[in-house]
């Protein structure tokens, strides 16, 4: 099933939490934007030691996008001011929010002010740093990355309808296992705390997303992933951009360590498993 492949190859212990979560998660999430007709796409993720965005996240929130555009929902997009350029690279004329890095009460104002404009059915987020207990934003090395992150939990608390796609623990919309996290050997001491109603948890938050993309083609009875060259083109793109590799924060071409052929290996499997389907 689409879970146990976007599960495959799990570096840091996530698979732990797959049975806080029903069975078929990605369908969940899936059904949930099937239902949409206007979506915000969240993402972006501050690579400390690069002092840039990493490459897990901007490429698969686009092949979201793509894929919600060609079943005729309305898209947009948000990130903050690292994120922005690598979005802006890899779309064509859908619109962007630039969420700046303010103190709570500004973001909060901030985050109703965008549910308002844009009137979003379903937030998702995928591979964005969620807040801990404490109030930090921390990366998965404990260290704190508060100043280089805009609270775009905000969006999340203030909304209903949310999705959330995370490979760690301390991503948005992992409060929503917050305490199992806690309990699970190598996930962060100091997990996210804000919830999403849908949680998509997998060993790359890239190939989470692919995973919903899956469960709504089989929605809608046609194959919506993207196809092997244009998603190999995407991932490069963002580094071409100015993201890095998440594990390395060296500008490779690769997610969370894993190089094109290994990611490339996944989506297949996927596209074979809508295959089955038909």
């Amino acid at each position: 099933m689409i879970e146990d492949i976007i599960l495959e190859n799990d570096q840091r212990g996530i698979s732990q939490l797959r049975n806080s979560l029903q069975l078929n998660f990605c369908d969940a999430a899936a059904q949930a934007l099937y239902k949409a007709q206007s979506v915000l796409l969240v993402t972006g993720f501050y690579i400390l030691s690069a002092g840039k965005p990493e490459t897990d996240g901007p490429p698969a929130t686009v092949s979201l996008g793509e894929s919600l555009l060609s079943m005729g929902k309305k898209v947009t997009y948000a990130t903050d001011k690292y994120t922005i350029n690598i979005i802006k690279g890899l779309i064509n004329r859908q619109e962007i929010v630039e969420f700046p890095i303010m103190n709570i009460e500004e973001s909060d104002s901030f985050a109703k002010n965008v549910i308002n404009q844009y009137a979003p059915d379903v937030i998702v987020s995928i591979e964005r740093c969620g807040m801990s207990k404490d109030g930090l934003y921390r990366n998965m090395r404990g260290k704190d990355i508060s100043v280089y992150t805009a609270k775009m939990d905000l969006l999340f608390v203030n909304h209903s309808n949310t999705v959330g796609v995370g490979d760690g623990g301390n991503e948005i919309g992992m409060g929503k296992v917050h305490e199992k996290i806690k309990l699970a050997k190598q996930l962060p001491d100091y997990p996210a705390i804000t919830p999403t109603k849908h949680l998509v948890i997998s060993s790359v938050s890239n190939w989470g997303v692919w995973g919903i993309i899956a469960a709504l083609s089989l929605l809608v009875g046609k194959n919506l992933l993207p196809d092997i060259e244009t998603e190999t083109k995407r991932i490069k793109q963002s580094v071409d951009l100015g993201a890095v590799d998440g594990f390395s924060g060296n500008a490779e071409y690769k997610v969370d360590s894993f190089d094109i052929k290994k990611n490339m290996e996944i989506l297949t499997k996927l596209h074979k498993e809508i295959i089955k389907h038909e």
